[in-house]
């Protein structure tokens, strides 16, 4: 499980602890500091890839770039791949590729208590959202912050998307107002394979509702597990 933005394990708990019995989850989380771009990040992941077992990659947000970076490698005991309410290419469309120069720690001085108020005015920020959101924020730091917002808004990973080796699942929040949902159906038709599972709640829906994620990762999982148990065909 790679984080968001805030690049912490720490909001991963809620869905980590819905976990069904027989599945095991790794939560990677990334350093503070201002080197946090998708090259300096990928040794990290790369790092923490189970050797022995297969396993399946989830990038949220920020990081779903990064599991297609990860997965074009391809790397042994990968199975599939999941999205979840991230982008191949900037999440916002609108902005000239320039803006992430405008992405300065001074910039996300105030980011953990605006995300915060955005959670509690978008109708999903309780209590422990909201301490999540702040324990995972005050860990990043500005740096970190500016320097993965730079990053996103800059990057363009189609070419990793193409080299894909196993099946993707994009996961998507009905009221994400973060990533737009029509990011899904782009990327579907670079990759028409692509699998599109939707759940309600916000761009935190892996937070405010698990059981719903659970539902469709573990489907996707599933079906994924048992194509890769399946003998090959092999011609005469």
């Amino acid at each position: 499980m790679l984080p968001g933005m805030d690049g912490s394990d720490k909001l991963f708990g809620p869905l980590r602890a819905a976990a069904p019995a027989g599945v095991e989850t790794i939560a990677v989380g990334y350093p503070p500091g201002p080197h946090n771009g998708y090259d300096d990040l990928l040794p990290i992941v790369r790092e923490q890839l189970p050797a022995d077992r297969p396993y399946h990659l989830l990038g949220w947000s920020f990081s779903g770039p990064l599991a297609l970076l990860a997965a074009a490698e391809r790397p042994p005991g990968l199975r599939g791949v999941v999205l979840a309410a991230s982008f191949v290419k900037t999440p916002v469309p609108y902005l000239p590729r320039w803006v992430h120069r405008l992405a300065t720690p001074a910039l996300f001085r105030f980011y953990p208590a605006a995300s915060r108020a955005k959670a509690l005015l978008g109708g999903y920020g309780t209590r422990e959202v909201r301490r999540l959101l702040a324990e995972a924020h005050a860990f990043a730091g500005t740096e970190a912050l500016a320097c993965r917002a730079r990053a996103a808004l800059s990057i363009d990973a189609t070419a990793a998307l193409a080299a894909c080796p196993v099946p993707v699942l994009y996961l998507r929040a009905r009221k994400d107002r973060v990533i737009p949902g029509s990011r899904a159906d782009e990327i579907r038709r670079l990759f028409p394979s692509l699998e599109i599972a939707d759940i309600d709640g916000p761009h935190l829906a892996l937070v405010t509702n698990p059981e719903a994620a659970w539902d469709a990762l573990g489907a996707f999982l599933a079906r994924v597990d048992h194509m890769a148990a399946q003998p090959s065909s092999t011609s005469a």
